[in-house]
C-alpha cells in the first residue's frame, strides 16, 4: 500500500492534469447526466462519485451519481471545486 501511495504522491500533477484535460475534452458533462453518466462511470472503472456544481456559487446542483444508484441527500451542498474552474 505504501508503494502505491508513493506512486501516486510522485505522479499527483500528472494524475490531475489527466483528469483535468480528460473532463474539458468532454465539454459538457451535462450531456451525460441523462443516462446517470453510465458512460463516464464505463469509461473511468475506478470513477465511483460524479455530481454537477454550479462554479458561480460551488453550489451542487446535482445529485451523486454512482456507479449503482442516485443520491439527492448532497444536492444544493457548498463544495470546495478540486480542479478549480472546469
Amino acid at each position: 500500500m505504501n508503494e502505491l501511495i508513493e506512486i501516486y504522491n510522485n505522479n499527483k500533477e500528472n494524475i490531475k492534469s489527466f483528469l483535468k484535460n480528460t473532463v474539458e475534452n468532454f465539454n459538457s458533462l451535462i450531456k451525460f447526466e441523462k443516462d446517470n453518466f453510465e458512460e463516464l462511470f464505463d469509461l473511468f472503472k475506478s470513477l465511483e462519485l460524479v455530481y454537477v456544481v454550479d462554479t458561480s456559487n460551488k453550489i451542487q446542483i446535482s445529485p451523486n451519481y454512482y456507479r449503482n444508484r442516485t443520491d439527492n441527500s448532497q444536492k444544493k451542498h457548498k463544495k470546495r471545486l478540486p480542479f478549480g474552474k472546469i
